[in-house]
């Protein structure tokens, strides 16, 4: 509570800045970004959704969805979960009734988060980013497209438009399918010009690019073509502020706080 008090009175006192970041929408990186020495829950936990759902200034939560062997979506990063839970291997090869079980290895011991107990309560005309893992690998394959895609449409009919989602996707060709549910897809890839290659090959809505990837004019050059854009990798003082000065239609951060004080 006393740090959204912090942040609230900042808002409203803070100097007058000289450029207006209005425009950018500051969302939480895994909920509590990731390599963040100074986040209170370990990263993609409900707890830390919470958290981050609740501090002025936040506009929405990106989380890391994959399809487990009961063919339910849970929200994890790493490819497997040896080095953060204490347990081992990977998503795609457990059943639900092993990742219920399955804690993180933090010092608040967090249980993994299933799409089916998302506290969409939490969320207040805010964005979730949903970015795709469709690669396994434990078994060296991509998980079953329909399925997954079956249970974003689930989700996303139960809860009725009361949250806004938008879709990452690595993989091109995913995109025909998702693009027949009612949200956006962007493009989540490498550098500037492997996104400029896929979104002129590729109906995407727009690119998820790290901020040392792209520049204020391509930035502006996308977006006068139509397309959104989504900069990530930003934690430090000086890549807030770089990436800011971008203007990119959402700023995907690893220190939300710090990011919600220097936009304001």
């Amino acid at each position: 509570m006393r740090y959204n008090i912090l942040i609230f009175l900042l808002l409203i006192f803070s100097c007058q800045k000289k450029e207006d970041f209005s425009d950018v929408k500051i969302i939480a990186h895994a909920a509590s970004g990731l390599e963040n020495q100074n986040a209170i829950f370990h990263d993609n936990s409900k707890e830390a959704v919470q958290l981050s759902l609740e501090t002025v200034g936040c506009d929405g939560v990106e989380l890391d969805v994959q399809l487990s062997a009961s063919n339910r979506l849970w929200f994890f990063h790493d490819q497997t979960m040896d080095n953060e839970t204490n347990s081992k291997g990977c998503i795609a090869s457990k059943n639900d009734s092993d990742l219920e079980a399955v804690t993180y290895k933090s010092l608040k011991k967090e249980k993994l988060l299933s799409m089916q107990n998302l506290p969409v309560n939490y969320f207040d005309k805010q964005v979730l980013m949903l970015d795709v893992r469709h690669y396994d690998l434990c078994s060296g394959q991509n998980v079953d497209e329909i399925l997954f895609i079956k249970e974003i449409a689930d989700f996303t009919s139960f809860y009725n438009g009361q949250i806004e989602v938008i879709v990452l996707l690595s993989n091109p060709e995913w995109l025909e399918k998702f693009k027949e549910l009612p949200f956006k897809v962007y493009y989540s890839g490498g550098d500037f010009a492997d996104a400029d290659q896929k979104l002129n090959a590729y109906n995407f809505d727009g690119v998820v690019i790290k901020n040392e990837y792209i520049s204020k004019d391509q930035v502006g050059a996308l977006q006068e073509a139509g397309k959104k854009v989504i900069i990530f990798e930003v934690r430090s003082p000086k890549g807030i502020k770089s990436a800011l000065k971008k203007h990119p239609n959402y700023l995907v951060t690893d220190d939300l706080r710090a990011t919600i004080i220097e936009k304001y």
